[in-house]
């Protein structure tokens, strides 16, 4: 029998990380909370990735914001939707 490894969640409401997050590679998911507030749950060890997103490490400006606007988009898609998707 294998042993499953279990990758750690984090839920963020910052379009501008989770966007740099996506950008290193991490699974981003959206979702819309009861609340109504949209959050993205963010898959795996990102403390180096924030860590690197705080000390303003350069990155492809196109591709950063070609990610940013797919985040921003699925923030009003989920707005969008009456009562679906929500946690």
């Amino acid at each position: 029998m294998g042993k499953e490894q279990i990758r750690p969640v984090n839920d963020f409401e910052d379009a501008t990380i989770v966007a740099y997050l996506a950008y290193r590679g991490h699974q981003v998911t959206p979702c819309k909370k009861l609340n109504g507030r949209i959050v993205f749950t963010v898959t795996g060890d990102i403390a180096r990735d924030v860590e690197a997103f705080y000390q303003n490490q350069n990155v492809g400006v196109l591709d950063y914001i070609r990610i940013l606007k797919m985040i921003r988009s699925s923030i009003f898609n989920l707005r969008a939707m009456k009562g679906n998707g929500t946690v």
